[in-house]
């Protein structure tokens, strides 16, 4: 996420139809739903995960109906 220029070019390196700058732009779009305020990148919240999953029901990308819990496991030890 703090390169995006250099993301870019190697999604369009594998993805060929999608050019480095456009995954570049994508990549800087999707920032503020990648990063917390308070927790670093790959933290499972489960309030902030029931936002976007709201975010795309709206857009009718995913069912209604669907919980964080549903598609996020977010207690990845087993323990309480």
């Amino acid at each position: 996420m703090d390169h995006p220029d250099e993301a870019g070019h190697i999604y369009a390196k594998y993805q060929h139809t999608q050019p480095a700058g456009v995954a570049a732009a994508e990549n800087t779009a999707m920032v503020p739903y990648v990063r917390a305020d308070s927790a670093g990148i790959g933290v499972l919240d489960p309030a902030r995960a029931a936002r976007n999953i709201a975010i795309l029901q709206g857009a009718q990308v995913i069912p209604a109906g669907l919980l964080p819990t549903d598609a996020i496991t977010f207690n990845l030890t087993g323990g309480s």
